[in-house]
């Protein structure tokens, strides 16, 4: 063990060292041009570019070939310039060809654009199309879609249709749906765990929020989220799934479901089960969390209640007893 502490101990005393031997170039200009020279003002990268920026991740965005803005073109005039990219011995690994090149991740990954010319009522516009490289200056992600962000991710899109990316260029989502959307929340009632609705040939499903797919599209409507239950919908009729693994609790037969109990907080009730209320034609009836009918869909009005159930049929009320289900 004394042994192996030494070699450690060795081994970070020739990191450090070879740290302060080779500190990070900073920038530089000579004659006009742009490049990096080190701590004692040696040039170790040539003055050559237009523009370069701080090396990050091992990698530093460098600027060339400007030229002039399309005089015919709806913005405003000057000169554009592309970029590419070199690494730390100054090697061009991404060569200058991009309009805009983010600086590289930690993962040698770098969001990357290109402006192409469309016509838009009879004038030309540039519009940006995103893309992903990697640190050999290869395009994981070509630049050929538009981007927005959207909660970690990025939503991408071509041809009307939407995906998702992570931050370092994985799809997440092919780029296959036609709408992406999240439950609102408030402070007074934040949703545990909210999902991403997901829509594909007319259809919902949801995925978590890691972009996940819990449930493929094959519902008209997503009605509603509580903290463990999402509410769909097909036709009028209605049913429900549990959240974490899409499971159908209840098929989509009912004219109403509603959540109640301890699992799905409200100002109304703080009771110490959940249950399912449910109507079919104007009567009333309850499941459980198994989805098993144990009141059923016959009374004229169901009150749940920490008491048990006070149940309403034909003018009459009575309690069941709610411990015995």
């Amino acid at each position: 063990m004394k042994l192996i502490k030494i070699l450690l101990s060795f081994v970070c005393a020739l990191s450090l060292q070879a740290q302060q031997s080779n500190p990070k170039p900073h920038q530089c200009q000579e004659n006009g041009k742009w490049g990096f020279a080190d701590d004692k003002g040696n040039i170790v990268i040539p003055c050559k570019y237009d523009k370069v920026r701080e090396f990050s991740n091992g990698f530093a965005v460098v600027t060339d070939l400007c030229k002039e803005i399309c005089p015919d073109c709806d913005f405003s005039a000057g000169y554009i310039c592309k970029e590419g990219a070199i690494n730390n011995r100054g090697v061009l690994i991404v060569p200058i060809e991009y309009d805009i090149i983010e600086d590289f991740n930690n993962e040698g990954r770098a969001q990357v654009f290109k402006y192409f010319n469309d016509t838009v009522n009879k004038k030309v516009v540039r519009s940006a199309k995103m893309g992903f490289i990697d640190k050999f200056g290869k395009e994981i992600i070509p630049c050929i879609y538009t981007s927005a962000h959207f909660l970690n991710f990025w939503q991408i899109s071509l041809n009307n249709n939407i995906g998702l990316i992570d931050k370092t260029g994985n799809i997440l989502l092919p780029v296959k749906y036609q709408n992406f959307s999240i439950t609102k929340t408030s402070s007074f009632y934040p949703i545990k765990n909210p999902i991403i609705k997901i829509k594909l040939n007319g259809k919902y499903g949801f995925a978590d929020f890691n972009a996940k797919v819990i449930v493929t599209p094959r519902y008209d409507y997503i009605v509603e989220e509580t903290d463990n239950y999402v509410i769909v919908k097909n036709g009028d009729k209605f049913g429900l799934l549990d959240k974490i693994n899409g499971k159908e609790i209840l098929p989509c037969l009912y004219n109403d479901i509603t959540v109640v109990g301890k699992e799905e907080k409200t100002i109304y009730t703080t009771l110490q089960n959940t249950y399912f209320s449910l109507m079919i034609n104007n009567k009333w009836g309850v499941a459980n969390t198994n989805g098993k009918i144990i009141v059923p869909i016959e009374y004229d009005n169901i009150e749940i209640t920490n008491k048990g159930f006070k149940i309403t049929k034909d003018g009459e009320t009575f309690m069941l007893n709610n411990t015995n289900f």
